[in-house]
């Protein structure tokens, strides 16, 4: 019979899978956007504003990778920012 602490690892281990696995599918996104589509959209509509408005919500995503990759995990109490999920979903529209 699983025990409190078998299903918090089980749980912590399942929630730091799909925190990975949303932070390397965020990194190849930011940096195809980065490096292939947004160059070439940048020329195609002449509107820097708006493609340099792109850029600061990939540092945005960049910055909520890099913290979540820097923690200590699995932790007790560890738990992902919020901001993390609603970037993630921004994202995935």
């Amino acid at each position: 019979m699983p025990t409190d602490t078998n299903r918090t690892a089980s749980g912590t281990h399942a929630q730091n899978a799909i925190v990975d696995q949303i932070c390397n599918e965020l990194k190849v996104h930011t940096e195809l956007g980065e490096e292939i589509f947004y160059p070439a959209v940048r020329k195609a509509i002449e509107d820097a504003d708006l493609m340099d408005e792109a850029l600061v919500e990939h540092a945005g995503a960049k910055d909520l990778v890099a913290q979540l990759e820097r923690r200590r995990r699995p932790q007790r109490g560890w738990s992902v920012p919020h901001s993390f999920f609603c970037f993630a979903t921004k994202i995935a529209e």
